[in-house]
């Protein structure tokens, strides 16, 4: 028999809770305040679209998963796991339209988003405004998440689509970078590389934990600074592979009974030939020539990043 579905604990604008306990609820922040402590243990934790929270954390653990949409994160400590309930899993810790700032914890799988924030206009209509989620990582140690999509395939320690800057941190899985939505990506430290060909960020962070990670990029390129200090990964530096092409776009209103291929004339059919009349010459013989014609499909293929 099915568990019953519970509706979250909601705390409304000036509310504020402490979790000090094991309860294994699920809290929508809608404008109050939350923090998880050492001996907390919940469910889920989000906030709402519609009104800024405050979610902080120095302990306890979240076993499926933080999403702040709007308002901010804030964690020192505490253990922060990743749900496998939908088909693609989801992030330990998602960042929509919010600020985050990580100095300690274990989390598996972060991602910083961005996109477009659509809200009710004065008319009636909509009004979208694109963001750029901010994350700050000055220390904590990043596992391996569930894979956002079939689109990065690959599980990752730390999906950056916004602003995010890393000071600090463990981080034992992949890392991916997208720049396409405007955002940059910046570790600070010393000795810091980034390999080209081998896709390896190596270095001593600012916090001095050592990074040797794999990040890699989605419409992004690499800016490495001649003092070590900084990488930078941002759409500005990016340089698509020489000699390739944009992806070809589909016609958006296509023949449903497409001719593969150019339409040809019609193979010319020669007139039954005549009864033969005895001649003492040897009879002409006339070859009618046929046409094979080849049509070739154009078979597309789009490629994201």
């Amino acid at each position: 028999m099915a568990s019953p579905i519970t509706m979250p604990i909601t705390l409304m604008s000036g509310q504020s809770l402490t979790i000090d306990s094991e309860t294994n609820e699920r809290y929508d922040v809608q404008g109050g305040s939350l923090e998880i402590v050492s001996g907390g243990k919940v469910s889920t934790v989000s906030s709402s679209m519609e009104a800024s929270g405050s979610v902080k954390m120095s302990g306890g653990e979240v076993d499926q998963g933080i999403m702040i949409t709007q308002g901010s994160f804030e964690a020192t400590g505490g253990t922060v796991l990743s749900s496998s309930a939908s088909p693609y899993g989801k992030d330990g810790l998602s960042v929509t339209n919010a600020s985050a700032r990580i100095l300690g914890g274990t989390f598996a799988g972060v991602q910083a988003s961005a996109g477009t924030w659509n809200v009710h206009s004065s008319d009636g209509g909509w009004l979208s405004t694109p963001f750029l989620s901010k994350l700050q990582i000055g220390g904590g140690t990043f596992l391996s998440g569930s894979a956002f999509s079939d689109y990065y395939r690959t599980a990752y320690s730390l999906l950056s689509i916004g602003n995010t800057t890393v000071t600090g941190g463990r981080f034992s899985a992949p890392i991916i970078v997208n720049g396409g939505s405007g955002g940059t990506t910046e570790f600070l430290g010393t000795n810091l590389a980034y390999n080209d060909s081998s896709h390896i960020l190596s270095g001593v962070l600012q916090n001095g934990d050592r990074i040797d990670v794999m990040v890699d990029l989605f419409g992004a390129g690499a800016s490495v600074n001649e003092s070590g200090t900084e990488v930078l990964f941002s759409a500005a530096f990016y340089s698509p592979a020489p000699g390739s092409n944009p992806p070809p776009i589909p016609d958006p209103n296509p023949d449903p009974n497409p001719v593969p291929g150019p339409t040809p004339d019609p193979v010319p059919v020669p007139d039954p030939a005549p009864a033969p009349v005895p001649v003492p010459e040897p009879a002409a013989v006339t070859i009618f020539g046929l046409m094979t014609v080849l049509g070739l499909a154009r078979r597309y293929s789009l490629r994201a990043g």
